[in-house]
């Protein structure tokens, strides 16, 4: 296995704790972390590198127990690390970075600076960067020595529709050569690569299969959007929907707008209970990562 968690119990910290165990994540899988903000996505990453002060920790990475301390050296050049507040010192060039990188870690990697179109950015200092810029290369300094295991936080934050596809391509190489993946991410096309995905509320996994079953689970397997001429109709609509069989949930976005997820193509039993000519609008599609994610 590349990481197993037995257990991580984090010190209270204004009313929040995050407590998990029994956790793996295998060599070529990929394990995405999802949740709303303050469940503990990034807590969960900080906790198993050791950055944040725990109650109870019992991580291993690569069957070695490892507390992340200058004891595991050897074992931490085996990890790649991507988090949203990097812990560089801003003041460098983009060229000391990856020098250094290079010194540490023994290893470079042309194609990746290439991807990343790194060469422009080397004269430059790491605090003048923009957020994009600061990703691509926060990125490369997480894949360059081809790592065993990576931790990415929301890696495509920042990223422009070229460099996001980059990205998707590169990990989808570095899964396939045997790399394990934990990765927070609010993105679909990332998610969508994942095996499986956890799900984080208030600290506690309260889910943890693949994507496509939690979105069965979650928001069913289509999406109906609705919008009446008149808010009563939108409400009746919506109270008919929930005592429906096939409806997984139907709520109102706006006073004459409605969203229900639902297991079946429920639209013509809405358009012959209450009529087509009181629709100004209803549509159909499938239901998304970004439909649960959002819901």
């Amino acid at each position: 296995m590349s990481l197993q968690i037995k257990r991580i119990a984090t010190k209270p910290r204004q009313n929040f704790k995050l407590d998990l165990a029994d956790i793996v994540i295998e060599p070529m899988e990929c394990v995405s972390v999802v949740g709303a903000n303050g469940c503990g996505k990034t807590t969960l990453l900080e906790s198993v590198l050791g950055m944040a002060p725990t109650l109870q920790r019992d991580v291993w990475l690569f069957g070695q127990r490892t507390c992340m301390d200058e004891r595991d050296f050897q074992l931490r050049r085996k990890i790649g690390v991507q988090l949203q507040k990097s812990q560089f010192n801003r003041k460098l060039l983009v060229s000391d970075l990856i020098s250094l990188h290079k010194v540490v870690y023994r290893r470079s990697c042309k194609i990746i600076a290439e991807l990343f179109q790194l060469k422009a950015l080397l004269p430059m200092r790491y605090e003048r960067l923009s957020r994009g810029q600061k990703q691509r290369v926060d990125l490369y300094l997480a894949f360059a020595h081809q790592p065993e295991f990576i931790l990415l936080d929301e890696p495509g934050t920042g990223l422009d529709a070229e460099f996001r596809n980059a990205f998707i391509q590169l990990l989808q190489q570095v899964i396939g050569k045997s790399a394990g993946v934990l990765m927070v991410s609010h993105q679909e096309s990332e998610i969508l690569l994942s095996h499986r995905t956890l799900v984080l509320q208030a600290g506690k996994v309260v889910h943890f299969a693949p994507a496509a079953t939690l979105v069965k689970q979650f928001v069913g397997t289509h999406k109906i959007e609705f919008e009446c001429y008149e808010s009563r109709i939108a409400d009746e609509i919506i109270c008919k929907a929930r005592v429906m069989d096939s409806v997984v949930r139907a709520q109102l976005t706006q006073h004459n707008k409605g969203l229900i997820f639902t297991r079946t193509n429920i639209i013509n039993a809405l358009v012959n209970d209450f009529g087509s000519e009181l629709f100004s609008k209803i549509a159909l599609c499938e239901s998304s990562v970004s439909d649960m994610i959002a819901n």
